[in-house]
């Protein structure tokens, strides 16, 4: 047999001896009471594993971490199992209730032919809708439901979903998209990679993002966003409380306007761009629809809404008040 094909006989078989093990699947289930009038908050920190976090009416915290190991046995299982530093507790102080979950692998990362992590995890986490939220995640996808408090996700692999946030919400995410349903407090997001979706903000917001389409589909103005590469669609809505500064770097903005915005705009295209408008009663003070740059007012002014884009053009355009 010619060398390369011996060799592909052998990579080929070391695949199926590798693809032969079973699954061995375990299940760590742990709860924990929240006393009535207390405040609960779950802290996660993983290196690996999906989290799926929904709401219950029961008072109670209920994590379950499934792991799901290759083994052809229960003893193999447990020899794997040896290097997984998995640890759920509850504390509870000062009237909260603090569950922590932190998981590692002690192993170090080599080359080998082993599938790495060499186990799956994954978590399903219950809590009270009234709950801070903290997770910190090397790889996996997250999803956190609409809940009454402050939720702060630090994800370097992984999608980030936040229903509605009652409160303060920050995202930082490495590689993944992000999508916050609604904030009624400050938003921050920092994404290096992936698209950025937002549904209605009430509070200031900074969003930071490299690569993907942002997309804020409601916000009454304190908004700060920068488009690195990016195409920037922004809606905003009556009442406008506070300025904004809207830039796109090698993108287009799309800007649309509530018919009953009050608000100043200053608006940049590229050199070679253009700031086009459709069904906007937008009075000028220095320039034209087509033009690189223009200045007006919208409903008389208010807060000034700076929009620019330095590598593509702008649209402006008007949509009816949502009654």
């Amino acid at each position: 047999m010619p060398k390369f094909e011996s060799f592909a006989a052998i990579f080929c078989a070391l695949i199926a001896a590798h693809e032969a093990h079973a699954i061995v699947d375990r299940v760590v289930d742990r709860q924990f009471p929240v006393p009535a009038h207390t405040l609960a908050s779950i802290d996660v920190e993983t290196f690996y594993g999906a989290i799926k976090i929904t709401t219950t009416a029961d008072p109670v915290i209920h994590v379950v971490a499934h792991e799901a190991i290759e083994a052809d046995n229960d003893a193999e299982a447990d020899r794997q199992l040896r290097d997984l530093d998995l640890q759920i507790a509850g504390v509870s102080e000062s009237g909260a209730q603090k569950v922590t979950v932190r998981s590692a692998y002690r192993r170090s990362v080599h080359w080998s032919w082993e599938k790495w992590p060499p186990l799956g995890l994954s978590f399903e986490i219950e809590i009270p809708a009234r709950c801070q939220v903290r997770i910190v995640s090397r790889e996996g996808a997250i999803t956190v439901p609409a809940v009454r408090g402050d939720v702060d996700v630090r994800a370097q692999n992984g999608d980030v979903f936040l229903g509605a946030v009652a409160g303060n919400a920050a995202v930082k995410s490495g590689l993944g998209n992000v999508t916050v349903t609604s904030c009624t407090g400050s938003l921050a997001i920092d994404a290096r990679s992936g698209n950025v979706s937002v549904g209605r903000l009430q509070g200031e917001a900074k969003i930071d993002a490299v690569g993907g389409t942002i997309e804020i589909q409601a916000s009454h103005g304190s908004l700060a966003v920068h488009g690195d590469g990016s195409d920037v669609r922004v809606g905003f809505v009556y009442p406008i409380r506070g300025d904004a500064d809207v830039f796109a770097s090698g993108g287009d903005v799309e800007a649309s306007f509530e018919s009953t915005v009050k608000a100043n705009l200053d608006v940049h295209a590229s050199s070679f761009g253009q700031v086009r408008i459709r069904e906007l009663q937008l009075a000028t003070s220095s320039g034209h629809a087509g033009d690189a740059h223009v200045v007006g007012t919208l409903g008389g002014g208010g807060p000034l809404l700076k929009i620019r884009a330095s590598g593509g053009n702008v649209r402006l355009r008007g949509v009816p008040a949502v009654k």
